[in-house]
């Protein structure tokens, strides 16, 4: 249909002719502008011009926005392309009536100013912010990090903890910081969707990259913005594939980030083709405007500095408040889980019933005791393999899994008791074991000491 609006198929005539016309004013005569009128000639020269400006810029927006009506995804760009004129009418509003106040103390003179101001300061509200140079903000970002590092005692280091921890030489014994494919290109099944997630996206961005760069043009406003866009969607995209396929512990939190910059890859796809075919108003694409709207507005929340993530981060916090509050999730650290049931029984018979001498533990175990029994006892490992170094944790491996030479680190560590895993493989190996006698036993854990042989050849082993 000619000239229908572009998300209903009704012409503007037909939906102005919708609204009644006939609805009580509810307003005071003040809203209405009775008795609030007043003459160019009343105000100062400096005011009257500001006042002449003023309504001269907002008039071509209005102009320009009724001829826009046929497509908001043009009305977005109309706004965009008039959004250098917000600051100028700020500064003239700001200006407005200071003059003439001087010399005319009218009361309602002051409300007119009044009026004047908070209408021009209201229509803003339609006008886009102009575009931020994004190099310099970020540099401005980078030196200030810097700054903070002098006040920090580590310094530089505490930018250097993060990929130390993630290439620590131990990290080739932890299974979920393995590489998401391995030396033959091999990989589980349950990576796979996460690698066809990258490849969506990598499509996706080299889609929206050549058309960027064909055809080339000038670089407005709003396509430096867009530039800016792409560039942001490149590099974190990229940088956290990278890191993914180095660390599958990673994918996860990639994931989240693929799958925003992905639905914001198809949003400037989608708002793209809504351009392109507004500039043919007799193409079958533009009776459609639904998309090209919930497009642009869902950019819109992307580009509000975060409001659409921090959304989403606050209903995950009501959502887990709510599940302890309600105790559906028994509020415990750490959690239970059908992979890890914490020994909190355990833990509280060695506060009451410690066993004299060294241990040797599990390593998520060590992490209930540091946290719940700090110092007592010394833990021998737990979970932080970066604290420890890559000898022990290496010969913690090889007591776990019962390797070679198991036996014989047991007794060079002097140890006395063990704290763990009830289905473990060593654990299997001690109870057979007659030297080792069970203190506490349930399904979450296990507890064995030494008998005094051992502790005898350590002792011996002590003196030499």
């Amino acid at each position: 249909m000619e000239g229908a609006n572009s998300c209903i198929p009704l012409t503007d005539r037909e939906l102005r002719n919708l609204a009644p016309l006939d609805l009580a004013n509810h307003r005071q005569d003040r809203f209405r502008g009775d008795g609030n009128r007043s003459q160019l000639s009343e105000y100062n020269e400096a005011d009257r011009e500001i006042l002449s400006r003023t309504y001269q810029r907002l008039q071509s927006v209005f102009e320009a926005m009724l001829q826009a009506t046929h497509d908001p995804t043009h009305s977005y760009r109309v706004l965009g392309e008039h959004a250098h004129q917000r600051d100028l009418i700020l500064a003239d509003t700001k200006q407005l009536g200071i003059a003439t106040l001087r010399t005319n103390q009218s009361r309602r003179l002051a409300q007119v100013i009044h009026d004047i101001r908070g209408g021009a300061l209201l229509s803003l509200l339609l006008l886009k912010a102009p575009v931020k140079n994004l190099f310099v903000s970020g540099l401005t970002a980078l030196l200030v990090c810097a700054v903070a590092v002098l006040i920090n005692p580590y310094g530089m280091d505490l930018y250097a903890y993060i990929p130390k921890l993630f290439n620590m030489p131990s990290n080739k014994y932890i299974i979920e910081l393995q590489p998401v494919l391995g030396s033959h290109f091999q990989t589980t099944p349950d990576l796979i969707p996460f690698l066809l997630l990258c490849a969506l996206y990598l499509f996706c961005m080299a889609r929206e990259g050549i058309a960027f760069v064909r055809p080339l043009r000038a670089m407005t406003a709003e396509r430096q913005l867009l530039a800016c866009e792409l560039l942001i969607c490149l590099l974190s995209g990229e940088i956290g594939i990278w890191n993914a396929l180095q660390h599958r512990r990673v994918a996860s939190f990639v994931t989240l980030i693929l799958v925003g910059e992905v639905i914001a890859l198809f949003s400037l796809r989608k708002m793209r083709l809504n351009e392109a075919a507004a500039a043919d108003l007799s193409s079958t694409k533009v009776k459609n405007r639904f998309w090209s709207l919930l497009d642009s507005h869902s950019l819109d929340l992307w580009k509000a500095g975060g409001i659409f993530e921090m959304a989403i981060i606050a209903l995950c916090a009501i959502a887990g408040v709510t599940l302890v509050a309600f105790r559906i999730a028994k509020p415990e650290l750490p959690a239970s889980s059908i992979a890890f049931k914490a020994p909190f029984a355990a833990v509280e018979f060695i506060g009451k019933h410690q066993p004299a001498g060294k241990l040797y533990n599990d390593q998520q175990f060590g992490d209930l005791l540091v946290y719940y029994l700090p110092g007592k006892p010394k833990v021998f490992v737990d979970t932080r393999f970066d604290m420890y170094g890559e000898r022990l944790v290496a010969d913690y491996r090889t007591i776990h899994e019962c390797e070679e030479g198991w036996q014989k680190l047991l007794v060079d560590y002097g140890i006395d008791w063990a704290f763990l895993d009830p289905q473990s493989l060593l654990a299997e190996q001690l109870l057979k074991d007659s030297s080792w006698k069970t203190l506490y036993k349930d399904d979450a854990a296990l507890i064995l000491e030494h008998a005094g042989e051992h502790k005898l050849e350590h002792k011996n082993n002590a003196v030499k």
